[in-house]
């Protein structure tokens, strides 16, 4: 909506949690044009100053104890939610935009250096809570002996912090971009061969790979991961193999009768528990973020039939959901609107290029897609609407007059969803 009244919840809740009340910055920038900011103690405790990352919650109100352990799903969404307001909410304030995307880089980087297995090709899940080694300042922290990670990576885990590496890589740009680019597509490449070899899993050690099931959330992780590797590197064997996840993933769990996922395969062996198939809100609404994308990729009407069938299976009781519910109530807002597609066209590293990707996403269409596509050429950014495409444009300013000349959104944000989603 672009109003004002949110941007001053956001920036203050993100200007909390990373301590940035008040920040300095040293005045130096490295070779790419990244500035880096030495953070004053503020009010929170939940982000790690020394090396970077949020801990999992905080016990009080004003986040000052924290629960000190560090999990990758929290970290790889909140470097994302930084990294986007650096763009989104910044375009008139340099040193907020700087000041997010420290945040982003600095817990990317935490991610990579410490829960990332170069030698897996994946990522553990989380680093345990050792409240006397993360309470102990910078020079004493260098000395200490540094707390391991949980020895198992996650296979829906994984394919998420791919798709947010592979995200990040055009919107930072520079060898840290590409270098986050490069790990998000080997950790999906060893996924691709995971499911090719029958050893794709829930949970994995490194030399127990394929003893635990992949559930639901899982190939609807990787599922988001090989859409968005698609939309990072328009390669067409990604959307191939995501085609080939999707049939896996409906055949599976989807509810025939019911509408909607199970969170589990049906097993006639199972006992006790095992044997309750559930639907999850959260893995159902990300396998529906998924599919819709599948959609606008392929025009296959099946994706948005299975899409529809399983919102009306959650419309009676969304409400039951607590939080979850406004990821239910986003992922309806982009199944009633048309998918606005922008293609951006470049080198990454041309100023033209990144203006183009920062226009883009600074776009209030309801349902935006942003892919990106690396060329030698001069930078473009193509607009689209399901299949009608306008002529490319070369500037922010043209972008944004294609982006509101297409689309044909309703003239009120507020639909009500009862009529569009009657239920069971």
């Amino acid at each position: 909506t672009g109003e004002e009244f949110y941007a001053s919840m956001l920036r203050k809740t993100l200007n909390r949690m990373a301590d940035l009340t008040s920040v300095e910055t040293s005045g130096n920038s490295d070779q790419d044009g990244h500035h880096s900011f030495t953070p004053k103690p503020g009010p929170s405790a939940i982000y790690d100053n020394v090396s970077g990352g949020f801990f999992r919650y905080s016990a009080a109100a004003d986040w000052s104890e924290p629960q000190r352990e560090k999990m990758l799903e929290d970290n790889i969404q909140l470097a994302s939610l930084y990294l986007d307001a650096s763009i989104i909410l910044s375009k008139n304030d340099q040193m907020e935009s700087f000041k997010y995307r420290e945040v982003a880089e600095r817990t990317f980087t935490y991610a990579n250096k410490f829960l990332h297995d170069f030698d897996l090709r994946g990522f553990h899940g989380s680093q345990g809570a050792h409240s006397d080694y993360f309470a102990l300042g910078r020079d004493e922290r260098g000395k200490a002996h540094v707390p391991p990670p949980d020895p198992s990576c996650y296979g829906g885990l994984d394919a998420l912090a791919a798709a947010a590496l592979l995200d990040a890589s055009w919107k930072i740009g520079g060898r840290f971009g590409e270098h986050l680019g490069k790990v998000g597509r080997d950790v999906i490449s060893r996924l691709e061969g995971m499911v090719a070899a029958g050893t794709f899993s829930r949970a994995y050690p490194e030399d127990r790979p394929g003893e635990s099931p992949p559930l639901l959330a899982d190939w609807a992780g990787l599922l988001a991961g090989l859409m968005q590797a698609h939309a990072s590197t328009a390669e067409p064997r990604y959307l191939e193999r995501a085609v080939d996840v999707a049939r896996v993933m409906v055949d599976r769990f989807f509810d025939e009768q019911g509408g909607g996922f199970f969170d589990i395969e049906a097993d006639g062996d199972a006992v006790g528990h095992l044997q309750v198939r559930e639907k999850q809100m959260p893995e159902n609404m990300l396998a529906v973020r998924g599919l819709l994308r599948l959609y606008q990729s392929t025009r296959n009407e099946d994706y948005r039939q299975l899409c529809e069938a399983t919102l009306s299976a959650f419309a009676g009781v969304f409400r039951e959901q607590g939080e979850f519910a406004a990821d239910f109530g986003l992922t309806v807002d982009l199944f009633c609107n048309p998918m606005v597609e922008v293609t951006v066209e470049g080198n990454p590293e041309d100023t033209a290029c990144r203006h183009l990707l920062a226009a883009a996403l600074r776009l209030n269409n309801p349902n935006l897609e942003i892919k990106t596509v690396a060329s030698n050429s001069s930078a473009l950014a193509h607009v689209c609407l399901d299949t009608l495409c306008l002529p490319p444009v070369s500037t922010p300013e043209a972008l944004a007059d294609c982006a509101a000349g297409i689309d044909n959104q309703p003239a009120s944000p507020f639909q009500d969803i009862f009529q569009i989603f009657p239920g069971n």
